[in-house]
């Protein structure tokens, strides 16, 4: 009986002190340039982590119209990443390729710098 309260207490204490990655708020700046688009309507970004989703795009605002636009939010994980993909009246961009990854291993703070369809990105 002893050995099956020695067990038990064993197998709760590694259940409970289980290795969890600390989780911590990071704000995500995205600027998004268009080149030769005209008469856009909608820009948005899709992505893993909330508030953004692959399923609706998170809307986009314009700086200069047709060529420029930004959004920032921030966004709750425990991962130094992220992925994403912009969209231009609900094309994505991208097609076929990777998703865009944004790394912050040691920030709170990303600003990324795009051009839609173009996967060569820069982060500052």
């Amino acid at each position: 009986m002893k050995k099956y309260y020695i067990s038990t207490l064993v197998m709760i204490v590694l259940f409970t002190s289980s290795c969890v990655q600390p989780t911590r708020n990071i704000n995500i700046t995205l600027k998004l340039h268009l080149k030769g688009m005209k008469d856009v309507q909608r820009v948005g970004v899709k992505g893993n982590d909330k508030p953004l989703s692959w399923d609706q795009g998170l809307p986009m605002n314009p700086i200069i119209k047709d060529s420029l636009y930004t959004v920032t939010y921030t966004t709750k994980t425990g991962y130094n990443f992220t992925e994403i993909k912009f969209t231009v009246d609900d094309k994505a961009e991208l097609k076929g390729q990777p998703n865009r990854r944004l790394d912050f291993p040691n920030t709170n703070r990303v600003v990324y710098e795009a051009t839609f369809d173009n996967p060569a990105a820069k982060a500052n």
